[in-house]
């Protein structure tokens, strides 16, 4: 054996652990990796900075929560599970904080976690993290199942927050028709809203302002897929509409409204007439049929600059659309529901992409109605 070797050998010291670092030298290891952070990109936010070293052991941990300005933004991934000593953080944390860029909230998994599982799971998040939303600009809670939002809601009713600018909460599977806890709530400069559409309703009629009068951005709305797998929606057309108009009276103009999968019962009985129209300069209609469409344009206001885009959407009667300059149809199959989109339309600039319906039937209309040149 070498003389080094048997030095090595020999010695009684024992390399030191990294945990063994002062909290101090810690924070300066913590600080470029903090750098780093802030000019790249990463595809799970959860294995982003702080997040990744905060999980690693209690005394990272410990020494990461002396940073608030490393929180900033909180990610909760609901397909691993929840630390509480983490959580516990992030309300010691957020309590020092008088903004906080997003909160974010959110499931990757696959296979599926079972819904009981990220049900326990979001309350618990919501429980830690409801007293702090208000400071937030973006709130971000996207989990897998619908009875998570409807959990979430509980915690987000009766928010009031003047900081808000993005909403969305919204699922990828409809496990239940119950309707989200929305009574009240106040958020004066929002402006993105991303939500399914019985959420949208609660939302929509809780109390409190959706857009300030001195504030002068427009709202941004997309409605996400609320389609229950087995039984009826227990969603009428007439009441996302009534939530749209609503929703328009109380910030005057929507910049962009998208509509996606839908899944509506039929009107159980006429529905009321309204006397105000949806004011929206661009519309993204995405595989709806029959009812809301009738619905939609009964109520949509045209004018200059005004744009529709439908996307393997059915029409099943004549739609009046009236003062639409722009419009363009996608993926639509049925000759009869091009021409029920065409037929009242008075607009100037007609984009046909990727439709079999659109036959010489559908052009010869065009030409014969003198409604393209």
């Amino acid at each position: 054996m070498s003389p080094t070797h048997s030095k090595i050998a020999n010695s009684t010291h024992h390399p030191h652990s990294i945990l063994s670092l002062a909290p101090e030298t810690m924070l300066g290891i913590f600080g470029f990796l903090y750098h780093d952070a802030k000019t790249s990109a990463c595809d799970d936010p959860s294995a982003g900075f702080p997040f990744s070293p905060a999980h690693v052991c209690r005394y990272w941990l410990d020494i990461l929560s002396l940073k608030p300005s490393y929180w900033s933004t909180i990610i909760v991934p609901l397909h691993l599970p929840l630390v509480p000593s983490i959580l516990s953080i992030y309300s010691d944390v957020l309590g020092q904080q008088s903004t906080i860029s997003e909160c974010r909230i959110y499931c990757n998994s696959s296979p599926c976690l079972p819904s009981s599982t990220e049900n326990s799971r979001i309350n618990a998040a919501m429980r830690a993290l409801a007293p702090h939303l208000h400071k937030c600009e973006t709130i971000s809670i996207c989990p897998r199942y619908c009875s998570s939002t409807v959990l979430a809601s509980r915690y987000l009713n009766g928010l009031d927050t003047e900081r808000l600018v993005y909403f969305s909460l919204f699922c990828s599977e409809t496990d239940t028709t119950e309707d989200a806890h929305f009574t009240s709530f106040t958020c004066t400069r929002l402006l993105w809203l991303y939500m399914d559409a019985k959420t949208l309703i609660s939302f929509a009629w809780s109390e409190g302002s959706k857009c300030g009068e001195d504030f002068d951005g427009r709202l941004r709305v997309y409605v996400k897929l609320y389609c229950p797998s087995n039984g009826p929606s227990y969603l009428a057309p007439s009441a996302l509409i009534t939530a749209l108009v609503t929703l328009t009276k109380r910030s005057e103009c929507i910049d962009c409204l998208n509509i996606d999968g839908v899944s509506f019962d039929k009107e159980s009985v006429h529905p009321p007439a309204l006397q105000d129209d949806i004011n929206v300069i661009t519309v993204e209609l995405t595989d709806l049929h029959g009812a809301i469409l009738r619905e939609f344009f009964l109520r949509f206001e045209g004018g200059d600059g005004r744009i529709v885009q439908a996307t393997r959407c059915t029409f099943d009667s004549p739609i009046i659309m009236q003062d639409v300059p722009i419009l363009y149809l996608e993926g639509m199959d049925d000759g009869a529901a091009v021409l029920c989109a065409l037929r009242h339309w008075d607009g100037t600039s007609l984009e046909i992409k990727n439709c079999p319906g659109f036959t010489d039937a559908a052009l010869n209309m065009l030409t014969s109605e003198d409604l393209c040149s």
